[in-house]
């Protein structure tokens, strides 16, 4: 069947047809937009806040304004995309009263503009003001660290620096006693580590610096096996008695390369009689008073002796 071409008379008809609708509808948007509508509005507010003085609670850092204009100053001013920013003067910052008549530099703020400010909400702002101080403080370590098999750290982590100073209000920093980077996670540490991270940022506190640097050393280590000899605290004088079993099993946790220098000697580990009764035999635990360290962890067997009064040479 064949397919029917429209000719030139009936092409016309369609093209007018076409620039009728577009016509009636941009003659519909021009009367509709002539008109006056409300829009609200997100305005952004920034302070300059009088010499020595810091907010104690921090104002509002946008207010909601109700503006109204034609629906053409509505369409151009979302086209711009940039609201007014309302500035407010240090001299009309009130500390004593702790309010801030934020609604008439709103309207200042909207002087230049087509667009008319109906409400303002809230028209009045409340704050508290605080003297400006200045306080170190110990940076504190937040995050996870994950090793791999037989691998360790070989001590704290290392911050550098370790401490930050902080700017605010007085009021907020009485209570600040350290203060902590972000959270940061490191899994399967294999070598040492170095990694700069950030710092905790608080509204209202100024922290410098606002970065620091970590570094995680990690080794890998293995168990040793040492008998310790058991000291004996608290005898009186003139007193002999006997411990068994006389030496401890300690299974301590060591890097490779501390290895070979790690002796029993430099274990110590005693049982204290003081205030005991030695009239039968007794049994107390035993404490590990001095570790070596570079162990990274150890496991002491048995965790509890046997201590005998010597009488006439014998054990009783």
């Amino acid at each position: 069947m064949a397919i029917r071409r429209p000719d030139k008379t009936e092409r016309h008809r369609r093209t007018l047809a076409v620039l009728c609708v577009v016509a009636a509808t941009l003659l519909w948007a021009s009367v509709k937009l002539s008109g006056e509508y409300a829009s609200e509005r997100e305005v952004p507010v920034t302070y300059e806040l009088p010499d020595g003085l810091a907010f104690a609670v921090e104002p509002a850092a946008t207010v909601t304004a109700i503006v109204e204009g034609t629906g053409w100053e509505l369409l151009f001013a979302d086209l711009r995309r940039r609201e007014p920013v309302v500035a407010v003067p240090a001299e009309r910052i009130e500390p004593e009263r702790g309010e801030i008549a934020v609604a008439g530099f709103v309207d200042q703020a909207f002087s230049r503009s087509p667009l008319r400010v109906r409400r303002v909400t809230p028209e009045r702002l409340v704050t508290e003001m605080s003297a400006v101080a200045t306080k170190r403080v110990p940076l504190e370590v937040r995050g996870y660290l994950g090793y791999a098999a037989n691998h360790a750290p070989t001590g704290p982590v290392e911050l550098s620096p370790d401490s930050v100073t902080l700017t605010g209000p007085s009021t907020m920093l009485s209570g600040v006693a350290r203060w902590r980077t972000d959270s940061f996670a490191f899994d399967g540490l294999r070598d040492t580590v170095v990694a700069r991270v950030g710092l905790e940022q608080v509204p209202g506190l100024r922290v410098n610096p606002t970065t620091a640097q970590i570094s995680i050393e990690t080794v890998e280590v293995t168990e040793k096996t040492l008998r310790v000899p058991v000291t004996v605290l608290g005898v009186e004088p003139g007193d002999s008695v006997v411990v068994y079993p006389a030496r401890v099993r300690v299974e301590a946790t060591v890097g490779l390369r501390d290895y070979d220098r790690l002796r029993a000697s430099g274990f110590l580990a005693v049982v204290d009689l003081t205030g005991s009764d030695l009239s039968q035999s007794i049994t107390l635990p035993v404490e590990l008073r001095r570790v070596p360290r570079y162990v990274r962890g150890h496991r002491l067997t048995p965790g509890a002796v046997e201590v005998y009064e010597v009488v006439g040479g014998q054990a009783r």
